[in-house]
């Protein structure tokens, strides 16, 4: 004890960092699993009700295959669903 300090506090003291670093990757798994989940939510609703409007009115959504202005805008909401993905995708994941 008089040269280094007590062994057996040392250990408590490294048992406790270990165990808040096992709780904090814990943590960080949650929190990364419930981005993903919501990125998967988020991309799949449009397709979903994309595909409901045409099975329910294709009259509706006739006007996006035959006009010009209607392939825009297909191209337009498909281009800022992959700047969506890749946007979560970003945020998913933790600099640490």
């Amino acid at each position: 004890m008089r040269t280094g300090g007590n062994l057996a506090d040392l250990m408590d003291r490294l048992a406790v960092v270990v165990r808040d670093r096992i709780r904090l990757g814990r943590r960080m798994r949650i929190l990364t699993a419930q981005t993903q989940m919501s990125k998967r939510v988020l991309i799949v609703l449009p397709f979903i009700i994309f595909i409901l409007f045409n099975i329910l009115n294709p009259d509706y959504m006739a006007p996006l295959y035959t006009t010009n202005v209607g392939n825009f805008l297909l191209a337009i909401s498909a281009l800022g669903l992959a700047i969506g993905a890749w946007v979560m995708n970003r945020m998913a994941v933790l600099k640490y």
